[in-house]
């Protein structure tokens, strides 16, 4: 096994579970913060790690792009997008 797919076996793996994590909060509890000014709604994470997987995307296929981070209306928007981008590179 390469270091590249070590690599992305593990990423599908927390894919996976982050995945599950997401989903089991309710929308209208997705802009909850602990505490307002040191950290982000689980909404923000979430489009945080949509962010992120963009930039595995490059590290698996050879070319980084660092964009604008996303935003999105609603949580199940981020939900769908984060399913999306990580199957640009994490096979089923």
């Amino acid at each position: 096994m390469t270091e590249k797919d070590m690599f992305v076996h593990q990423m599908e793996r927390e894919f996976a579970t982050t995945m599950k994590i997401l989903k089991q909060l309710p929308p209208e509890k997705a802009e909850f913060t602990p505490t307002k000014e040191k950290t982000k709604s689980a909404k923000g994470l979430a489009e945080m790690f949509v962010g992120e997987l963009g930039v595995i995307n490059g590290t698996v296929n050879g070319k980084i792009e660092f964009n604008k981070p996303p935003s999105f209306l609603t949580y199940d928007e981020v939900l769908k997008a984060y399913e999306k981008t990580s199957r640009t590179w994490c096979p089923e």
